[in-house]
């Protein structure tokens, strides 16, 4: 008898003790159900903030497309006329080929042969000379100058250097620079 008594109080005692491990196990899951609610509930905000996102950048990119498309043909016709004021300019070329001493403009340009090359320059920045006026013009001390100005930049760019370089070590402006250079080979855009 006394061993059934200590058996049916430790069946009692495990009974109890699973009803309480299932009641607290119960409640854990409860709240673990109610963290999992909330955290899909977090997913779906964040989920339709994304499509929302998606669909605003759908949006621009749409735009952003148009808009270059246009700049596209805005740059296509820019050519085309480009192209028919080259053919322009190289048929009136061709027509004062032959003409030694010619001073002609060319839209708003200046077109000057000087020294077998032709110096092209819009006409309120250069006046014009013919070789005769030219041969009549005196050096003076900052011809001189130039000319080795000249030299030393035609020879620092023949060695390699860039026109920042040679503006650098000769401490002179890099329009100077180009323009000496453009004279050296040929035609000079002012």
């Amino acid at each position: 008898m006394g061993f059934s008594i200590i058996a049916s109080t430790f069946s009692i005692f495990v009974l109890f003790f699973s009803i309480v491990f299932f009641i607290v196990s119960r409640r854990w899951s409860i709240k673990e159900f109610r963290r999992v609610d909330i955290k899909m509930k977090e997913l779906e905000t964040v989920l339709n903030s994304a499509d929302q996102m998606l669909d605003e950048l759908n949006k621009f990119s749409d735009y952003m497309l148009s808009h270059v498309e246009e700049r596209i043909q805005d740059a296509q016709t820019m050519l085309i006329k480009v192209d028919n004021d080259i053919e322009k300019k190289k048929d009136l070329l061709v027509e004062n080929k032959n003409i030694r001493d010619f001073t002609g403009v060319i839209d708003s340009k200046i077109v000057v042969p000087f020294l077998s090359k032709n110096i092209e320059c819009n006409s309120n920045k250069i006046r014009t000379y013919s070789k005769e006026n030219i041969s009549r013009l005196k050096p003076s001390e900052n011809t001189i100058n130039s000319n080795m100005k000249s030299r030393q930049i035609i020879a620092l760019s023949e060695k390699g250097l860039n026109e920042a370089e040679i503006a650098k070590k000769l401490n002179i402006g890099r329009g100077e620079i180009q323009l000496i250079l453009g004279m050296k080979n040929g035609i000079v855009s002012c």
